[in-house]
């Protein structure tokens, strides 16, 4: 049988080192402490910023069927008294929604309602949501030809 001479390390202090040195655990441990922690800011940051697109997208939406409300009415019962009527859900007030609907004529165009609904989201930080508004123009469906015949 063939023996195989051992290999011994060479060095000056090649004889008594079997492991790590405090100072080389302690810098590994920094390492991926820091690593740990950027990874944790990138997780936090991400849901921040998911939580501040679904806010967004929520208040799109309920502006949106606040106009395709204003839609389906006849063009005489679009007035301030609908806008004042329009209401968000209870739950949307608890948290801290702010509706706001205004219905003006249009100066520029006869026969012309423009609608204006602005939706604040609650401001639950330093940095808040800015609100989204959303404009509907609406004219009379039939309207009066001129010499009296429609």
């Amino acid at each position: 049988m063939h023996m195989r001479p051992e290999i011994k390390p060479s060095g000056p202090h090649a004889e008594g080192r079997r492991g790590f040195t405090l100072l080389e655990v302690t810098a590994a441990l920094a390492m991926l402490l820091m690593a740990a922690t950027l990874a944790a800011q990138l997780v936090f940051w991400n849901l921040h910023e998911a939580a501040r697109s679904r806010a967004k997208q929520e208040a799109q939406e309920i502006a949106a069927n606040v106009l395709e409300s204003a839609r389906s009415l006849p063009w005489s019962e679009l007035g301030s008294s609908w806008a004042i009527a329009q209401h968000l859900s209870p739950a949307l007030e608890e948290q801290g929604w702010r509706l706001t609907v205004a219905v003006a004529l249009e100066q520029r165009i006869s026969m012309v309602k423009r609608v204006t609904v602005t939706l604040q989201p609650p401001a639950k930080s330093d940095d808040p949501a800015p609100p989204v508004q959303l404009v509907g123009l609406y004219s009379a469906r039939t309207a009066p030809a001129q010499g009296g015949m429609p």
